[in-house]
C-alpha cells in the first residue's frame, strides 16, 4: 500500500512542479530531445475534445498510460504476470520512441 501511495503521490507532485515550473519535459529541457512519453499530454487533450486521430498523432501508444498505472496500483497475486506485463509495455515504448526519434512514426 505504501508503494503504491508513493508511486501516485510522485506523479501529483512531479505534474504540479511542471505545471508550477511551466517546464515542458525534463529530458527535452537537458538533452533537446523528445522523452518517451512527449506528447501524451496533447494526445489526451485531443481526445477529449473528440479528436481521436489528432490524439495518435502526438503520441501513438497515448491509451496505454492508464492501463500502466493500472498495473502499477493493482495488487497482483503472481507478481511475474505483473513484471512480464511492465516489460512488454516498456519494450513497445522503448520500440515506439525509437522509431519516433528517426521520424519514422
Amino acid at each position: 500500500m505504501k508503494n503504491k501511495l508513493f508511486i501516485l503521490g510522485s506523479i501529483c507532485l512531479l505534474s504540479l512542479f511542471l505545471y508550477v515550473t511551466k517546464t515542458r519535459c525534463f529530458i527535452y529541457c537537458i538533452f533537446h530531445i523528445q522523452c518517451p512519453t512527449c506528447g501524451m499530454t496533447r494526445a489526451w487533450i485531443s481526445l477529449l475534445k473528440g479528436h481521436i486521430l489528432e490524439a495518435f498523432t502526438y503520441h501513438p501508444l497515448f491509451l496505454l498510460g492508464p492501463i500502466v498505472i493500472i498495473i502499477l496500483v493493482y495488487d497482483f497475486k503472481d507478481s511475474q504476470k505483473k513484471d512480464r506485463l511492465l516489460i512488454i509495455i516498456s519494450s513497445i515504448f522503448f520500440i515506439v520512441y525509437v522509431l519516433r526519434l528517426l521520424n519514422v512514426c
